[in-house]
């Protein structure tokens, strides 16, 4: 056996067929990867004049995946309204080129009334392309007669409403959008990716873990479709991203560099899903960072079983902080976290006597007492920024109107009542953190093909000798591996291997 070093770590493309594809025809156009083809993720949507528009024109999760659209009543689009504007992305396959004239790209532009669209693309969502407008039927495009080839790879675009043409009134007034598809496309070869990601002062970290949490979801990721558990639970509390959710978002701890998720559109793919979910029966603290605006009725989280869609849940109420446990419904009056500042929030409650107390940035700041003597069920289905109004997968009765808008990070759940001094340990850890004194976290972020194992290296020099071989051994499909480093290292390095006969 030897060590082979992956030397490029980025993902590698293909231009070939990926197994299990097939090429389809859809709206006459050929797309040779099928439904593979098409963008999967939402990553903004900024609607014009969205005071106008009717509600089913405005969920941007209809713009993914094939073509779906129902003239009458009119189903399966997202309008972009005047001078709006979306951008998407491809997950599993990326646009190129074809080097030939042909169309490379297809934009599926609906309704009654065909409106030109400004298209853009990028590879890393930062630097756009300008391909100039699509309309009716010249809505493809060969990127090639912009001085690409298939060596050219984009992952993002971006479709803006042409103001000037087209509807200004009326409630579908711009472009609407029912798919926007890849037809020179390379699928995502099974290569391993390393990501690196420095995130700060650890104290957070190492508080959140003393305490023993069951489930802890950072949200943290920065690409994919699964919300890591870091709670004892493991994987079998991993959640899964809705298409709408905004990864890589800003982290809403104090001194660190970690990110966490945007849920900032109004779309019931707006969530992160736990089916199945070992919830805590007898005692439970929950706790996170949420900044956010008031919108009426909005969950932070909801928790069902069957018989009982609000087993549990913690939302807000038109400003006031409202809580369900076993169906039991309270408002607490001027208790508010969703002013567009960052708080700290922690709900406990025991079952033993009802008491139920509420902690807002550290501090004490309500109780009540609700359903003494009555355990919440375990094993239903939890889902954070919703709650359920059914059982009945995939969307368990979720609302768009009702999904938090806002930033969700680092979301515990203990199976016990946090003491108070354990709760402001967190807040403070969080929001106002001491020095970090001789120590960073860091986190490694890797993806590997399945059943190969690699090895990973630092050094702090890139000398030959200078390679530490002092992390496990990792493998399978992917994971998280977090460490800390001493603070006077002024640089460190990382290195991927695989091992192989």
């Amino acid at each position: 056996m030897r060590k082979s070093l992956i030397a490029t770590i980025l993902a590698a493309f293909v231009s070939i067929q990926a197994p299990g594809l097939r090429a389809e025809i859809f709206g006459g156009v050929d797309f040779p990867q099928g439904v593979a083809s098409f963008a999967d993720r939402v990553i903004s949507y900024s609607p014009g004049i969205p005071g106008q528009l009717s509600a089913n024109f405005l969920d941007p999760a209809q713009a993914l995946g094939a073509p779906n659209y129902q003239p009458g009543p009119e189903l399966g689009s997202t309008c972009l309204g005047v001078g709006g504007n979306i951008i998407l992305e491809f997950t599993n396959n990326r646009l190129t080129g074809s080097d030939d004239t042909t169309p490379d790209l297809h934009i599926f532009e609906v309704g009654t009334d065909v409106e030109d669209t400004f298209v853009e693309i990028s590879m890393d969502g930062v630097t756009w392309v300008d391909l100039g407008k699509v309309s009716g039927s010249t809505s493809s495009i060969d990127i090639d007669s912009f001085g690409f080839t298939s060596a050219d790879v984009f992952r993002f675009v971006r479709l803006t409403d042409d103001p000037a043409e087209g509807q200004t009134t009326g409630n579908s007034a711009g472009a609407d959008i029912d798919a926007v598809g890849a037809i020179s496309t390379s699928t995502i070869a099974d290569e391993p990716q390393l990501t690196i990601r420095h995130v700060g002062n650890p104290v957070y970290t190492d508080t959140i873990s003393s305490q023993g949490p069951v489930a802890w979801w950072r949200l943290n990721e920065s690409s994919g479709t699964a919300a890591a558990n870091s709670g004892t639970l493991g994987a079998t509390a991993d959640g899964t991203y809705g298409s709408v959710v905004m990864l890589n978002q800003p982290g809403l701890r104090s001194d660190s560099r970690d990110t966490s998720v945007g849920f900032n559109i109004a779309s019931i793919e707006n969530r992160v899903v736990i089916p199945a979910f070992s919830m805590p029966t007898d005692a439970i603290t929950v706790s996170f960072l949420v900044q956010g605006g008031d919108n009426g009725l909005d969950f932070v989280l909801g928790y069902g079983v069957s018989g009982s869609t609000n087993e549990f849940a913690i939302g807000n109420n038109s400003g006031d902080f409202r809580t369900i446990i076993n169906g039991s419904i309270t408002d607490h009056a001027g208790i508010v976290v969703l002013d567009g500042t960052v708080h700290h929030v922690a709900v406990t409650w025991t079952q033993a006597t009802g008491l139920l107390e509420i902690f807002v940035d550290g501090g004490f700041s309500a109780n009540a007492i609700v359903t003494a003597g009555t355990p919440l069920t375990t094993g239903g289905v939890l889902a954070l920024c919703q709650d359920l109004d059914s059982m009945t997968p995939p969307n368990y009765g979720f609302e768009a109107s009702q999904t938090l808008l806002g930033t969700l990070d680092e979301v515990a759940i203990f199976d016990r009542v946090l003491l108070p001094g354990e709760i402001s340990a967190q807040s403070t850890a969080a929001l106002n953190p001491p020095p970090a004194t001789g120590a960073g976290e860091v986190f490694l972020e890797f993806e590997s093909a399945l059943g190969t194992t690699y090895t990973i290296e630092d050094s702090t020099t890139l000398l030959p000798a200078g390679w530490s071989d002092r992390f496990s051994d990792v493998a399978g499909t992917g994971g998280e591996m977090r460490f800390v480093v001493p603070v006077v290292a002024p640089r460190e390095f990382f290195r991927l291997l695989s091992t192989v006969d």
